[in-house]
């Protein structure tokens, strides 16, 4: 069923029988106090901002939701925002996030969500995000902004942001240690020191992880550095640094058949043990953020990062790659009234460099045979921005921007045996978003926002042709609608939030991939709509006792190219999450937090012709933390019924291999100290 027709009945009785206060978020409750709009301030677009002022819809996970996890990946706490989807492929290390359908058919890495941590980009310049640096034992609140974000980010942000804001330094010294372990030789050591010395702060931590895996060929093994130090100069400026460093050694087990899905869902493509199908990932990266205020209305910023990679890649060929990344923003904010209302201006200009040298070779066995290939390839990214925001009413703003964007991909071949494959690519585009922001009482935002954006094809996929060098693919571009409402209320004293949004994307050129024996190659595909319904809703039915529930509806189509009117393979139609916990305070100042976590999802098509399909699934899990002082312990049940599912399969797969069999019944529990 369209949901055009019913969404503006939805919003108007959410309004009318629950007023609200502002956005869903997956964190607790606390009071009825929470009722009235709270000064919650979101920095997913760079620069803190008054939630209530967002005219798109957000959601948020904070430290209390973080810390009952294992910290083992992002997949833990990302699934609980309506309208994003983890799946988890080959373990914690190789997942894909979708926000609104973004990138549900990568097969490797994150596409159409912008993500950073502490505001510093992660994504690379072609639109490509590897979370291989983030430690989520390290991040004490992650954002996410839902719809096009183009203006300040530029190209690739069709699904929305992604922010992880990482733990800062407390006064005095403190320290955090724990060590997880489970099933399928799960380990997780982690240890930070974190504090504040006069003017300055910082926090530092490190990790090791390592896992068997639940099916053969693939354990993964990690090392992390995260670390943050800010210097608050004077009371007018700011200097923040963050350096992490990585290493990432992951088998890869491949996408198998149903049939052998059944027959052994813990066996792996028999090709992919032969040539030892893996992943060597080594990284660093520093960043550097200053801040001042200029003039009382007039206040700056200039963000810089710099980033190495280093990757020995076995795959259908052996791939080998060095890296160099580089980016800046530099930024104006002035927030002199206009005409007698309040208006806030931002004039931005932000780059990105890449730099890779890329050979491949044939893979015997996992190891280097002949040189098939050697390319240098160099990504420029930059783009002028200017965004507004206007206080038409003290309860109604407007905002608008508009941004110019120039995608630059230069390619050298160093290896002409095969013919040469130098050439070069440019996207240009102008992009635009338009909203609006109303507050009819303290306790409902209501908001609507028109925007467009842009996907560049990334790197890989320019060049995934079969013959090498660049294939004939263009951007993909995107029109989007949003319409939602956020809000509190106190219904017979048990206080609650609850958010609904309804959008609607229109693409153009969208790119789907498509799998020729063990490679993967891509092409555009026409035009697409994805149109959905997102609701989230918390409660305090009782003291300590905390329910939240969150619901996405996706209606995505092909509506125009060869598979016109074909339901778009990768997203599931209805996914349903529900959380229940409770705080129980024992004698001798020991609280026991019991809780569970249910996450049902409807089967969808996993190919463009919609022959091949993936069922319904239903997991659900348990846990118990225990706190006593500094002294932390915690046991979970994850997959409680062990029910035999696959989340992270392969679209338009080869040889019938679309499906990646998820983990069964597993156990965890480990101890923390806190001082």
């Amino acid at each position: 069923m369209k949901t055009r027709n019913i969404i503006c009945g939805v919003i108007c009785a959410l309004v009318a029988g629950v007023w609200v206060p502002n956005g869903f978020a997956a964190e607790k409750v606390a009071s009825s106090q929470s009722m009235r709009l709270q000064e919650v301030f979101v920095s997913a677009n760079r620069e803190k901002q008054l939630e209530k002022d967002i005219s798109q819809s957000i959601g948020s996970v904070g430290l209390e939701a973080i810390d009952v996890t294992t910290t083992n990946g992002l997949h833990e706490i990302l699934n609980r925002i309506p309208g994003v989807v983890v799946k988890n492929r080959f373990g914690s290390d190789d997942v894909i996030i979708s926000v609104r359908g973004s990138g549900i058919r990568s097969n490797f890495g994150v596409r159409g969500a912008f993500i950073m941590v502490d505001g510093i980009p992660l994504t690379e310049p072609d639109g490509q995000t590897r979370l291989d640096v983030i430690d989520l034992a390290a991040v004490e609140r992650v954002e996410v902004v839902r719809g096009p974000a183009s203006i300040i980010y530029g190209g690739n942000t069709s699904g929305g942001v992604i922010n992880l804001i990482t733990k800062k330094g407390e006064e005095g010294f403190h320290s955090d240690n724990r060590i997880i372990g489970g099933s399928f030789g799960f380990l997780k050591a982690y240890t930070s020191a974190y504090g504040t010395q006069d003017n300055f702060k910082y926090h530092l931590g490190a990790s090791h992880t390592q896992k068997d895996g639940y099916r053969a060929h693939s354990s993964t093994e990690a090392q992390r550095f995260n670390g943050s130090l800010e210097w608050e100069l004077d009371d007018k400026s700011s200097l923040q640094m963050m350096l992490a460093a990585v290493a990432v050694d992951i088998k890869i087990p491949g996408t198998i058949t149903r049939a052998q899905m059944l027959a052994n869902p813990r066996s792996a493509l028999a090709n992919n043990v032969t040539n030892d199908f893996a992943r060597y990932d080594d990284r660093f990266r520093y960043g550097v953020k200053y801040r001042r205020e200029l003039t009382d209305h007039l206040s700056g910023s200039v963000t810089g990062y710099w980033d190495w990679r280093r990757l020995d890649h076995p795959i259908f060929q052996f791939i080998e790659i060095d890296r160099i990344a580089t980016g800046g923003d530099f930024r104006l904010t002035y927030d002199q009234p206009l005409l007698g209302h309040d208006n806030n201006m931002v004039f931005g200009y932000n780059i990105q460099y890449q730099s890779s040298d890329t050979q491949n070779y044939v893979n015997v066995g996992g190891k280097r045979g002949a040189l098939l290939k050697d390319e240098d390839t160099v990504i420029d990214n930059s783009g002028v921005y200017f965004q507004n925001q206007f206080s038409i009413l003290s309860n109604l703003k407007f905002t608008g921007g508009v941004r110019w964007s120039l995608v630059e991909f230069d390619l050298t071949d160093d290896f002409p045996a095969d013919g040469n494959q130098t050439g070069f690519r440019d996207v240009e585009e102008v992009t635009y978003h338009v909203g609006l922001n109303y507050q009819p009482t303290d306790t409902v935002t209501l908001f609507a926002n028109h925007s467009t954006a842009f996907e560049t094809p990334t790197e890989s996929e320019f060049t995934s042709g079969l013959t090498g060098g660049f294939i004939n693919l263009m951007p993909m571009l995107v029109d989007s609608y949003e319409v939602g409402v956020r809000a509190g209320f106190d219904i017979l004293g048990m206080p609650g939030q609850a958010q609904v949004s309804w959008f609607y994307m229109d693409f153009e050129n969208f790119l789907l991939p498509r799998t020729v024996g063990f490679r993967t190659t891509f092409s555009n595909s026409g035009m697409a709509r994805n149109e959905g319904i997102e609701v989230g809703i918390a409660i305090d039915p009782i003291p300590n006792l905390h329910f939240e529930t969150t619901y996405t509806y996706s209606d995505f189509d092909f509506t125009g190219g060869a598979f016109l009117g074909n339901a778009m393979p990768g997203q599931a139609p209805h996914i349903v999450f529900g959380l229940l916990e409770y705080d129980w305070m024992l004698p001798h100042d020991i609280m026991l937090k019991p809780g569970a976590e249910v996450r049902w999802s409807d089967g969808y098509f996993l190919n463009d012709i919609n022959t091949v399909r993936n069922t319904a699934f239903t997991t659900l899990a348990l846990r118990l933390n225990a706190e006593r002082g500094n002294f932390g312990a915690f046991v979970r049940v994850d997959n409680v019924t062990d029910e035999l599912y696959s989340d992270g399969s392969g679209i338009n797969a080869f040889a019938g291999r679309f499906f990646s069999p998820a983990d069964g019944r597993s156990v965890s529990g480990g101890v923390t100290l806190k001082f």
